[in-house]
């Protein structure tokens, strides 16, 4: 098995804090909206639309307890500011956009 491979569920590590659950509920919930906006922008090639959704994420994965979506939002962020296409980056949003599924099924098992 590929251990760099994103796993199916991916849970916040600040899941078992209940005074966070509620904030946790509202921030997967718009995780779905994102990873929508990720893969359209992905899908019309606009890199700039990508990094400033990587930008957010990075931004936001890592205070909701998902350090592994915070370091895939860096490397996507990262590499489109330095000039990267959107096209080099294809395994690093394919990964992000993995992670953002997994991390939407630790709140709803039947998500895709």
């Amino acid at each position: 098995m590929d251990d760099d491979r994103p796993p199916h569920v991916l849970r916040s590590e600040r899941a078992e804090d209940p005074r966070f659950a509620p904030l946790l509920v509202r921030y997967l919930m718009s995780l779905r909206e994102q990873r929508e906006e990720l893969r359209r922008a992905v899908a019309a090639g606009d890199g700039e639309a990508v990094r400033q959704l990587a930008h957010k994420l990075r931004g936001t994965g890592g205070s909701y307890g998902y350090p592994s979506i915070t370091a895939a939002a860096a490397a996507v962020e990262e590499s489109l500011r330095a000039g990267g296409s959107l096209a080099e980056q294809q395994a690093g949003t394919a990964r992000l956009d993995l992670l953002l599924a997994a991390a939407i099924r630790s709140g709803d098992p039947s998500y895709p």
